[in-house]
């Protein structure tokens, strides 16, 4: 199903192309051999040449995006835009080249007889048309290239093309956290902060809010949810001890470990009250999730501690546990005591 937008954008190439076929049909355009035979190398020669001017910078912008992720070409090459007007496009080409030799044909007339009103279409009025569209949505391609030149566009062009639920699994997980890792790495902070953002305060809320308010739905849908949030705070952990490990390695400054971090505490803050107080059922599966954000909690502290942000992260993480109605699971006491002591020899 096409979105509003892609109908929008190619409302002015189906405009010209109809317009177009309408002026070969009635106007006195392409009535010669000697003009088709021109229409058809100069149109396999400017269909060529839009093609290669696409490319080029489409190359131009992957290589703007290495610097954030290699995840990021994906947003390029799953375009099934570009995929459907090259392919028409190199389709053309192709079908030009084949009538050049043929051009006569072209020039006899299809009577359509069977309305009230009889007309006739010349073949070349086809080629006319599908050339029209082509070279107008390429154009409209190449500008749509352009605005994922802009990091903010490309990261809505990535959203849009990996949409973040707890379907998608494990793969799915890892290529958000892949382009955070790897913007992180090459000093692209505002990168890692605007996917982190994202997955915490639009993703996370919607999935924490399908869990609280689903009373009716199927357990092997909570199951799939809940491993999916084990799978996410997995993943969560595996951001702080590299954040920590690059602020100490000074790719990044203390403010911007400290941004990453206070994101990453947010999602905790969120989570956990959310799921021992809001989550019902109350099952093994619930608390096996529990116990397990925990555990990643704890070593993040772990690793804090020996930080040099020690004095200003550990403290807010240690008081992510300091609520009585925690403790209501008997599987999870141990968890929280090992992080309480953690905290109080800290």
């Amino acid at each position: 199903m096409l979105s509003k937008d892609t109908m929008c954008r190619y409302i002015a190439p189906v405009g010209a192309s109809i317009i177009v076929f309408v002026s070969v049909n009635i106007g006195g355009l392409l009535t010669n051999q000697e003009d088709i035979r021109y229409f058809l190398s100069a149109l396999s020669q400017v269909e060529a040449t839009l093609i290669g001017l696409y490319i080029t910078i489409l190359l131009v912008g992957i290589q703007l995006v290495r610097d954030y992720s290699e995840v990021f070409y994906e947003v390029y090459f799953r375009d099934k835009e570009f995929w459907v007007i090259v392919g028409s496009t190199i389709l053309l080409i192709v079908a030009s080249l084949v009538t050049l030799g043929a051009s006569e044909r072209l020039m006899n007339p299809i009577s359509i007889n069977e309305t009230k009103m009889p007309f006739t279409i010349k073949p070349s009025s086809f080629l006319a048309t599908w050339a029209t569209f082509n070279i107008i949505s390429m154009i409209v391609l190449l500008r749509k290239t352009f605005r994922l030149f802009y990091p903010v566009n490309l990261l809505r062009a990535f959203i849009d093309s990996f949409p973040f639920d707890y379907p998608m699994g494990k793969n799915g997980l890892s290529m958000y956290f892949r382009a955070i890792s790897k913007s992180i790495q090459t000093q692209n902070i505002e990168i890692s902060l605007f996917i982190l953002g994202y997955i915490v305060d639009e993703r996370l809320d919607k999935l924490l809010s399908m869990l609280s308010n689903d009373k009716d739905q199927h357990q092997i849908d909570i199951h799939e949810k809940l491993i999916f949030l084990r799978q996410l705070f997995y993943n969560f952990r595996n951001l702080c001890w590299y954040t920590l490990d690059q602020f100490h390695a000074r790719r990044i400054s203390r403010d911007e470990a400290k941004w990453i971090l206070e994101i990453v505490h947010r999602a905790f803050q969120k989570t956990l009250p959310k799921l021992i107080i809001g989550t019902q059922p109350h099952n093994e599966q619930l608390e096996n999730t529990i116990t397990q954000i925990l555990f990643e909690l704890e070593l993040i502290i772990e690793k804090l501690q020996v930080s040099e942000l020690s004095d200003e992260m550990s403290k807010k993480f240690c008081s992510l546990v300091q609520y009585e109605p925690y403790k209501i699971f008997n599987n999870v006491k141990p968890q929280i005591e090992s992080i309480e002591k953690i905290c109080k020899e800290s």
